[in-house]
């Protein structure tokens, strides 16, 4: 997958428009020539569009290269979403799942603790 259709990708997963996602970083006709590898942006616009998609640079490479994220990988950046919202409610509910995968695999034990802070 290229940075463009990664970018994209993400952008829809998490149901943003070009708009939303642009507004107030780069203008959407720029956004629109990310996503079809026609420009690219700097590292700042870049971060800031990360930060926008809530969405961490490590998180950014498993996704262009294509790899799926183990569960552990997922929760902890479903645990740091919901954190950055505020989403109290997000919280409980991961913290619940943590806590079934805690009783069947130690692992997950330090994560259902780390949610419940």
């Amino acid at each position: 997958m290229n940075f463009g259709a990664t970018i994209k990708k993400i952008r829809k997963d998490k149901n943003l428009t070009q708009k939303e996602l642009s507004d107030g970083i780069l203008t959407r006709s720029h956004l629109s020539q990310i996503e079809t590898n026609n420009y690219f942006p700097s590292y700042d616009k870049f971060f800031l569009l990360l930060d926008r998609l809530n969405v961490v640079f490590e998180e950014f490479l498993f996704i262009q290269n294509d790899q799926k994220m183990h569960f552990k990988q997922q929760i902890r950046s479903k645990i740091s979403e919901a954190a950055n919202l505020n989403d109290t409610e997000k919280l409980k509910n991961l913290a619940i799942t943590a806590k079934r995968f805690a009783r069947k695999n130690r692992r997950y034990y330090v994560l259902s603790l780390y949610v419940n802070l």
